[in-house]
């Protein structure tokens, strides 16, 4: 028989159309923000495989394996509705409230995760998810009061996020937030008291600030009278110096007018005053004496 080189052409035709249909079947494309892992079906290595799968496209052999995604990317679980949590307050109330979790998986965890659950992440959510949070929801909120959760719901949430970190995430679960998507309803007579306590704490504290104010206003009012006080006293006290040095000068000078007019010096300054005219009345001893009053006559 002889071999014919025609059906050559026709052979790698028909591998390379294998080839391309193996690549549709017998892959599968893992995208990007998602982690995929490989699930034996049969045999000795039936389960998970040890390496989670990367981005990219993965070879298997559909007849005895399965391919399955995860997503790593954020991922907001809204329960509410039909599935929102109930939980008791410290008085033993009983109420509900939908709740938010925003969360991611740990892409090292998904092969155990799958190990653990056999689900993908959409029913995991669903079931185990939201039954850890509503237990760990009922296990904070019982340590609180009605009045409580509704005057310190942040603080509540906090420690709820705590305590769900704590439980989850070594688990593979990455709590990002826990958010109550409504408040909780609890009895209106309730509520209306409460509001009314929160009212007359406003007022009072309105109250207390403007109290405030005015003592501040009234002690700096006094503080400015006080400072022009000082001012004035500081002023009179100056004042009261400058008329004490003013009048020890006065008096230093004239004990020194006192100590300089001699004998001597006071017959020189009659002199200097006398005109010429002998005195009316005289005796031998006797200064002569300045008639000052026909002195002013002959200056006029």
């Amino acid at each position: 028989m002889r071999f014919s080189f025609a059906i050559i052409p026709a052979v790698i035709l028909l591998v390379v159309v294998v080839i391309i249909i193996g690549m549709f079947t017998l892959t599968e494309k893992i995208d990007a923000g998602y982690t995929g892992i490989r699930v034996n079906l049969y045999g000795s290595e039936r389960g998970v495989d040890d390496v989670a799968i990367v981005s990219g496209r993965v070879w298997y052999n559909p007849l005895t394996q399965e391919i399955y995604k995860f997503p790593i990317f954020m991922q907001n679980a809204v329960y509410d509705n039909e599935n929102m949590m109930q939980f008791q307050t410290k008085e033993g109330l009983t109420t509900s409230v939908p709740v938010g979790v925003n969360y991611t998986i740990n892409s090292e965890k998904v092969p155990e995760l799958f190990k653990k659950f056999r689900k993908p992440l959409e029913d995991i959510q669903a079931g185990y998810l939201r039954t850890q949070i509503r237990n760990i929801l009922i296990e904070n909120a019982n340590k609180y009061s009605v009045e409580e959760l509704i005057e310190k719901q942040t603080e509540f949430l906090s420690e709820l996020n705590v305590a769900a970190k704590a439980k989850l995430e070594p688990e593979g679960f990455m709590i990002d937030t826990i958010t109550f998507v409504r408040p909780p309803k609890y009895d209106q007579k309730i509520v209306d008291r409460i509001n009314e306590k929160v009212e007359k704490t406003q007022e009072a504290e309105k109250v207390k600030r403007e109290l405030d104010i005015t003592l501040a206003e009234n002690a700096k009012k006094e503080a400015v009278a006080q400072n022009e006080a000082n001012m004035r006293i500081i002023e009179a006290k100056g004042k009261a110096e400058a008329l004490r040095i003013e009048a020890e000068s006065q008096a230093q000078a004239n004990e020194l007018i006192s100590k300089s007019l001699t004998k001597n010096l006071v017959r020189y300054y009659e002199i200097q005053k006398w005109n010429g005219i002998l005195p009316y009345v005289s005796s031998s001893n006797a200064l002569p004496v300045i008639d000052l009053r026909n002195n002013s006559n002959n200056n006029e």
